[in-house]
């Protein structure tokens, strides 16, 4: 079975919730098996790009990718981290990125589809029309390949 073929199996679920990230709470909270099984299949697909991501994208992109999720929570403890580890990628405002999800500088020039990407994808759970954009404009800007390495960073960060 090929990517296409499971995304197709996967929208044809019932159940699951929709790709604007709209629903309403109870639906959020209602599980199915079918709903389940389609979580665990989205993110299982995710995990060969999260280890493939250090390879194919440069350290500051990995950064900016997880300092830009981390900024939803602000977690003291991995603001802290995060922050610490984008400035040995060699970010220049990584802990200005980390607070406030943007990116600022020259960095924004070659980094910012990244962290924009983080931000909308920590913003609606990874689904929506925005988060797509945003996924798009990686794939246009660098390839599709980077944008799905950015996305399986995203989703474990």
């Amino acid at each position: 079975i090929n990517f296409n073929q499971m995304q197709a199996l996967l929208s044809s679920l019932p159940n699951v919730a929709p790709t604007d990230g709209t629903t309403s709470a109870l639906e959020k909270k209602s599980w199915t098996w079918e709903g389940s099984l389609a979580d665990h299949m989205r993110i299982l697909l995710q995990v060969p790009f999260f280890f493939i991501a250090p390879i194919v994208l440069p350290p500051k992109a990995c950064a900016v990718i997880h300092l830009s999720v981390e900024s939803k929570y602000s977690s003291r403890f991995f603001s802290h981290l995060q922050g610490e580890l984008g400035r040995m990628a060699g970010l220049n405002d990584a802990y200005e990125l980390c607070s406030t999800g943007k990116l600022t500088g020259g960095e924004s020039d070659e980094f910012g589809c990244f962290a924009k990407y983080g931000r909308a994808f920590a913003k609606k759970d990874g689904m929506g029309d925005n988060v797509q954009q945003k996924y798009d404009t990686i794939a246009e800007k660098h390839s599709a390949f980077a944008a799905r390495c950015a996305q399986g960073l995203a989703f474990f960060s």
